[in-house]
């Protein structure tokens, strides 16, 4: 393998903070990030010998871009509140051999919220949700070899020159309710629930949650915790293709 160019990174970073008052505080913000690296597989390397359809130029570039506007506020009296909307954009794009490609991007809009106040000297109520708007593409012309990663003849089931493309949307919302409660000076308590619901696989889901913090010592802090939780399926099982 030669590499063609030393591999390359960037970043940027924008954040802007009005405090309206005392109270209220509005925040606009914004960053991303690229990687890049080239190279080209010669027809003595491994890979090449391996996967003839290595040979070539090779090209991996992967960058995020993320812009937010958000709005917090808190009181003296343990009453505070959050909500933020924004949208998250990924790119994975790799070109490989002269004519293969294969490029993924993830778009997330979401707007998420979160609510603190005091129920008791000794309470502390946490209510919350999140929406997303996933839009999941990609596009590429490869060639599939049908088996998985622990067969151990993948480079023998070469399959048919494939182009691409696919997408699918979805939308998941969560909403959570959580009690923080102080028991002793030493000892808390978590108490919680989470509801989830996914529109593309239709499913709703409730999770509860539990957690301990125990102050022992001055020095040490024992804490555990215990939850169900649920996650989208993994992608490659959700496109057709």
């Amino acid at each position: 393998m030669r590499v063609q160019s030393a591999p390359q990174d960037s970043d940027y970073q924008f954040k802007y903070v009005y405090d309206i008052n005392s109270e209220n505080k509005f925040t606009l913000s914004a960053n991303g990030a690229t990687d890049l690296a080239e190279a080209e597989f010669l027809d003595s390397s491994i890979d090449v010998m391996e996967s003839p359809d290595m040979a070539g130029d090779a090209k991996i570039e992967n960058k995020y871009q993320n812009a937010a506007l958000r709005w917090q506020f808190s009181d003296d009296k343990g009453t505070g509140f959050d909500v933020q909307f924004g949208q998250f954009t990924n790119h994975n794009d790799t070109k490989w051999g002269g004519q293969y490609f294969f490029n993924f991007k993830t778009v997330d809009s979401y707007l998420t919220t979160h609510y603190d106040f005091t129920l008791a000297q000794n309470h502390n109520i946490s209510l919350g949700g999140e929406v997303h708007r996933y839009e999941y593409s990609y596009d590429g012309r490869f060639v599939n070899y049908i088996c998985t990663d622990t067969d151990p003849d993948c480079l023998f089931r070469r399959g048919e020159l494939t182009t691409a493309d696919d997408s699918i949307n979805t939308t998941e919302q969560m909403l959570y309710v959580n009690d923080h409660w102080n028991l002793t000076d030493r000892l808390a308590v978590d108490l919680g629930v989470q509801g989830d619901r996914n529109d593309f696989t239709d499913e709703t889901f409730y999770n509860p949650r539990a957690a301990v913090n125990w102050k022992f010592t001055e020095a040490w802090t024992l804490t555990s915790s215990l939850g169900a939780y649920n996650r989208f399926p993994e992608l490659g099982a959700v496109f057709p293709e």
